[in-house]
């Protein structure tokens, strides 16, 4: 999906391929040496894929997973590709690229028909409060 230039967040559980599997395992080994007690993720398939490869290397870290921690929900853009030549993708890039450098400047700004760093933000406190 990434190579292929489509946006994925959190309406799309696309497994981790090979390359991200490697890069999976790749951060679990730059990780191993850190007293990781805690391992959380939301439930999509890829996120908890690199979350296992890091308990790999600490087996006695608690595994939670939280679908509060999904990624950003890019709203009318998710599922579309961006990375093609037809005007339709360039169309889609450009509002991508501009969402993304509004949201820099303020964190209400938001996907159409998606969600803010904002709301992000809240849902994933919320989701991990509900835990403590």
């Amino acid at each position: 999906w990434n190579k292929r230039g489509f946006v994925q967040g959190s309406g799309y559980d696309i497994p981790l391929n090979k390359e991200g599997r490697s890069q999976a395992r790749y951060a679990a080994e730059e990780l191993s040496a850190l007293p990781i007690t805690l391992i959380a993720s939301s439930h999509l398939s890829r996120a908890s894929q690199t979350a296992d490869a890091i308990q790999a290397f600490h087996p006695s870290a608690a595994r939670l997973t939280f679908e509060g921690f999904g990624e950003i929900n890019y709203g009318e853009l998710e599922g579309k590709c961006i990375h093609n030549d037809d005007e339709e993708s360039k169309r889609l890039k450009n509002q991508f690229d501009q969402v993304s450098l509004d949201m820099e400047r303020d964190i209400r700004v938001r996907y159409p028909g998606g969600e803010s760093a904002e709301q992000v933000e809240k849902r994933v406190r919320e989701s991990a409060e509900q835990e403590e």
